[in-house]
């Protein structure tokens, strides 16, 4: 499971009904509810569970490997699409702040 930050703005949509919006705007599919959960398939991906904390954005992901290019550059276009609507951050923000984070952790 990934978690991702989520920008102050961002947090307001951290609903349930805000992320299922989200995942219809990005994936053109209405996700189904298993218990705490959003989960959606998209191309490549065979399932995507989607999960909030209230400040953060859960997600664990189930590829499909053997797909043509053409379908898992969309699949990876899509999925970083909605983590940019979900979390307020673009892929670049993202990486800074794993890195941070990830730089934290480390013991000295």
């Amino acid at each position: 499971m990934q978690s991702y930050p989520v920008s102050k703005i961002a947090r307001k949509e951290l609903t349930p009904s805000g992320l299922r919006s989200k995942i219809e705007e990005v994936f053109g599919t209405s996700p189904n509810e298993v218990g705490d959960a959003l989960v959606v398939s998209y191309l490549a991906i065979k399932e995507m569970k989607v999960r909030t904390d209230g400040k953060s954005l859960l997600i664990e992901t189930v590829m499909e490997p053997k797909v043509p290019a053409e379908q898992q550059m969309a699949t990876i276009k899509a999925y970083n699409r909605f983590l940019e609507v979900a979390t307020g951050f673009t892929s670049k923000e993202r990486a800074k702040r794993l890195q941070a984070e990830a730089k934290k952790r480390e013991p000295a």
